[in-house]
């Protein structure tokens, strides 16, 4: 599973569902907190929360060539840069934890529940100085968002070639749809 992201003139972006998450959250983030963007927000207000789905979510080419750029910039290179150094001291503070059970045809299923353990005051500095950085950047999160935020965190994660490959699509795209 993952998702496809297809540019009008044939170019493609592809990331599975643990990469997209990251990229599809970064591209909300910028989309409703850059003041250069505020209105492609305006004309995408209603379609923004399509970003995560396969739903047709778009952007034109000039719109994803701003995108791109605004991606650049030196405060959302922060948050980036941040983002991917929470991502990796949660991934290795993760313990999981199997749970089984019997679905209705009686066959034993199971999934691993993870749960991060940070504990130590450097890890709890770092969480604190993302989010800082992070409420700087984009609207503030509130606690409800914020514990969203770092219960998924462990789940979903992008490479920054990856992420890299994403920002050059954009800066290349003449529009694109997710699908």
């Amino acid at each position: 599973m993952g998702m496809d992201v297809y540019g009008k003139s044939g170019n493609y972006f592809r990331a599975n569902v643990w990469s997209w998450r990251p990229i599809g959250q970064m591209l909300h983030n910028v989309l409703t907190g850059a003041d250069e963007l505020q209105d492609i927000k305006k004309e995408k207000e209603e379609s923004l929360s399509w970003i995560q789905h396969n739903d047709g979510f778009s952007l034109t080419g000039s719109q994803a060539r701003r995108v791109a750029e605004a991606f650049r910039s030196e405060d959302v290179q922060i948050v980036i840069r941040h983002t991917f150094d929470m991502y990796a001291l949660v991934k290795e503070n993760v313990k999981g934890q199997r749970i089984e059970w019997l679905n209705e045809d009686g066959e034993t299923r199971y999934k691993m529940v993870y749960q991060p353990e940070l504990g130590t005051a450097e890890d709890l500095e770092l969480m604190n100085r993302f989010k800082a950085i992070n409420d700087q950047v984009y609207p503030p999160l509130g606690d409800d968002d914020w514990e969203d935020l770092k219960e998924h965190m462990f789940m979903y994660n992008v490479f920054p070639d990856h992420w890299e490959e994403f920002i050059e699509f954009m800066e290349a795209s003449d529009g694109f749809e997710i699908w």
